[in-house]
């Protein structure tokens, strides 16, 4: 017993003693933030300091030298976050991870984002990739000159130099994490699994191929790929919309100059997506977020204009049914004929595997999966010319409204929503990005295709089309743009569902009272459920039997409808859900069809939209097709789901009611790479409960209905601009500023974000940290 002891001990301090060692080793990979650097590097001496929180501002005698200093400082703080998303457009995660991302690695090869990145540096302006290979020497002069971050010691690999293709590579990582098919794949299951009369009530549209598209798809889903992009869809489907954006203009606020506020939303990780930065010569200067990796400002402010912007979600992916031939499998038709599909080896390396060689099938309509019962052809606008990046850099450039509205109208994808100000009193909104023009069909299901007069006609640039400037009302805002140009088409009647945040957000705006940045914050930080009061208001006075059921009515009736704490919100949500499935799932054949279901649709087939004067009593759910006893049917799905929502309550928190308070549920999980592996987990990951906001609120804190609450997207950054003086401008991130896990700045914004306050977006007077850049030529002291 006695040498098991010892043994036990000698095990317990060699561990400990390894620790040790490994914490001070990681601990000397901290970028360096203070000192003098003399390099050949720069041609003038630049500084780069510090706010406590580890944002750097940056003074520069030129452009040049404040691209290389935007890159050096992106790759001090977020080098690992640059290669992993440079790795995610082209395909080769799988390099330093393994198997774990090979299906990620694949899907990209299908969205053929390489070739998207070498068709955007082909049409890139020589000014423009001038500047990128400025950035790109501050980048590689950090990876020649300091310690690399502690992920590619734990990987053991060195990340390859920076080159202006890898800055094009993480805009197209962005656009391709924003590429949407429209529901396309959900919406082919539920036609599958609806039966026949159902189905045919609920299509907003006549389908010419209704039978034949529901033979098809049950055998399809089978097919591995495809079951991992329908679930990716429905995500994407449950967590939408994608931030906001809104501007006030002087005439609104108190100090007599325009207000904007903008977050954009993105899925928890560690570190958060964006990084602050702030930039000034002589002649320019810039202050806002960027993606690292890429050097311009994509949301913040110039001298005279200032921006914030979020996702549209737009429509840039189809699926093509392509007919393949009874006899030889790599035949399809097109055009009367059967061609050859041209295949391709796409090598891509797993660690500790051998190399997979994906066999890519090509067909003019793109890259093809075999579905068994047919062939299904990718086609989205990744593997196109982006000019994203020149427009980006335009914006930043822009020296007033003219010349920034110029630079939107470049913006070709990923499709954004843009609100916009400027110094003189301005204020506007803008959609840029390419819309496809199809061939055949409008995009609401995967495409029958024989013809190449099926595929994409080319696109429309809607940038014009979907512009707003200084509008009579004195406010505007990303929700506005909604109700521009041709309405995206619904499949289902029920899915044609109001913009909630956009509805709360214009209510609040059209009040009388002037915009402060007090003001503003709280319009920012609304927790109010805008679904809830309506929802609730029609089963108040429904007849109730069960105990439970009446419990939870009493619940929601007393709930102040602000998504912060006690019993309401929890209670809300999952009787909203659980109403939804009562509803909608009857009739389904295909159990799993049932994941595809959005409790919004409730509120479009109970007319959320035309609520005067309407009650229970008066509903008409005829849509559903489910017989003349709508109103009782209703009437009963609400009393199975307020008493499953009970008894859910019960089991889960063991009769200890503040087990199922809002503060205690909807936590965040910030996740990071190497989180999967158990003894790196409290090393890189963070996590915080307490969290406020929820679905369906500006203070959008949206979850995923399998992870009881957790955030599964928030804010990547909340930010208000005061043009009356920028020094006064707000932004706070939800983890920190550095992606150094040992880092002082890795969390330390987490508490302010979680208590819904600010930090000041530029405080040049709070300065913890200094590092000079010199040039070597240079021999004044410093």
């Amino acid at each position: 017993m006695k040498i098991v002891k010892i043994a036990c001990l000698g095990l317990f301090s060699l561990l400990l003693l390894a620790a040790m060692v490994g914490y001070f080793f990681f601990k000397s990979t901290i970028p360096v933030w203070r000192g003098v650097l003399r390099t050949r590097a720069v041609a003038r001496a630049l500084e780069i300091a510090r706010s406590p929180h580890g944002v750097p501002a940056i003074k520069a005698g030129g452009r040049a030298d404040l691209f290389f200093a935007i890159g050096f400082v992106h790759a001090q703080d977020r080098m690992f976050q640059m290669d992993c998303q440079r790795r995610a457009a082209t395909g080769r995660l799988s390099e330093i991870f393994g198997s774990r991302t090979l299906e990620r690695d694949i899907w990209q090869k299908y969205l053929q984002a390489e070739a998207g990145i070498e068709k955007s540096f082909r049409a890139l302006p020589p000014d423009v990739k001038t500047f990128l290979e400025h950035y790109c020497r501050g980048v590689n002069y950090f990876l020649d000159s300091q310690s690399l971050p502690p992920e590619f010691h734990i990987l053991k690999y060195v990340p390859e130099r920076w080159q202006p293709r890898d800055v094009l590579a993480v805009m197209k990582y962005l656009e391709s994490e924003l590429t949407f098919s429209g529901g396309e794949l959900n919406h082919a299951r539920w036609l599958a699994a609806l039966p026949t009369e159902q189905a045919r009530r609920w299509l907003a549209v006549p389908w010419p191929d209704f039978e034949n598209e529901r033979i098809l798809w049950p055998r399809a889903f089978a097919t591995p790929l495809l079951k991992r992009l329908l679930a990716a869809e429905t995500e994407a489907e449950r967590l939408k919309p994608l931030g906001s954006a809104w501007a006030v203009a002087g005439s609104r606020t108190v100090n007599g100059q325009p207000c904007l506020a903008n977050d954009f939303s993105w899925a928890p990780s560690m570190p958060t997506l964006f990084y602050q930065v702030s930039g000034k010569t002589p002649h320019w200067e810039i202050s806002g977020n960027t993606l690292p990796g890429i050097p311009m400002i994509f949301s913040g402010r110039t001298r005279q204009i200032g921006w914030g912007v979020h996702s549209a979600l737009n429509d840039t992916l189809d699926y093509f049914v392509l007919d393949r031939h009874p006899e030889h499998g790599n035949l399809y038709r097109c055009d009367g004929q059967w061609l050859a599909l041209q295949t391709q080896e796409k090598r891509i390396r797993c660690r500790g595997q051998q190399d997979f060689v994906l066999r890519l099938a090509f067909s003019k309509f793109g890259p093809v999966i075999d579905a068994k019962e047919c062939l299904l052809a990718v086609h989205s606008l990744v593997q196109y010319r982006s000019s994203a990046m020149e427009a980006l850099y335009r914006m930043n450039y822009a020296r007033d409204l003219r010349e920034f509205a110029a630079a939107l109208g470049k913006f070709s994808a990923p499709g954004l929503r843009v609100v916009f100000a400027d110094r003189k009193g301005n204020i506007g909104a803008c959609q840029p990005g390419l819309l496809p023009l199809r061939g055949k069909d409008s995009g609401l299901l995967p495409v029958q295709a024989r013809a190449t007069s099926d595929l994409w006609r080319g696109f429309s640039e809607t940038a014009g089309e979907k512009t707003i400037i200084n509008p009579s009302q004195g406010r505007l805002s990303s929700a506005d743009l909604a109700s521009l140009g041709k309405a995206a088409p619904v499949f289902f009647k029920f899915a044609a569902v109001p913009d909630f945040q956009g509805q709360r957000l214009i209510q609040l705006l059209a009040g009388n009272d002037k915009i402060d940045l007090p003001a503003a914050a709280r319009l920012q930080n609304d927790s109010q459920v805008q679904t809830a009061e309506f929802l609730i208001a029609l089963i108040q006075d429904l007849p109730l039997a069960s105990p439970g059921a009446k419990h939870v009515r009493s619940a929601l009736t007393e709930w102040d409808l602000a998504a912060t704490d006690g019993q309401g919100p929890a209670f809300f949500y999952e009787f909203e859900k659980r109403l939804a499935a009562a509803v909608f799932t009857p009739g389904l054949r295909d159990d799993a069809a049932a994941a595809g279901i959005v409790p919004n649709w409730i509120y479009s087939l109970l007319k959320y939209d035309d609520r005067s004067g309407q009650d229970a009593k008066s509903l008409n759910l005829s849509n559903l097709g489910i017989g003349l006893f709508a109103k009782e049917i209703f009437a009963a799905a609400v009393e199975k789901s307020l008493s499953e929502t009970y008894d859910a309550y019960r089991r889960q928190t063991w009769n200890q009611d503040d087990g199922w308070h809002w503060e205690n549920l909807h936590s965040i999980g910030f996740r990071h790479p190497l989180g999967t592996v158990f003894s790196l987990k409290p090393f890189f990951e963070r996590s915080t409960s307490g969290v406020k906001g929820g679905k369906n609120c500006l203070l959008n804190t949206d979850f995923t209905d399998g992870s009881h609450y957790q955030t599964g997207r928030l804010a990547a950054y909340k930010m208000i601009l005061d043009f009356s003086d920028f020094s006064r401008s707000l932004l706070v991130y939800p983890t920190g500023q550095s992606g150094h896990p040992l880092s002082p700045a890795y969390d330390d914004q987490m508490d302010t974000y979680i208590l819904l306050k600010y930090l000041k977006m530029e405080d040049p007077g709070r300065r913890s940290y200094s590092l000079r850049l010199i040039p070597e030529s240079d021999v004044r002291p410093y």
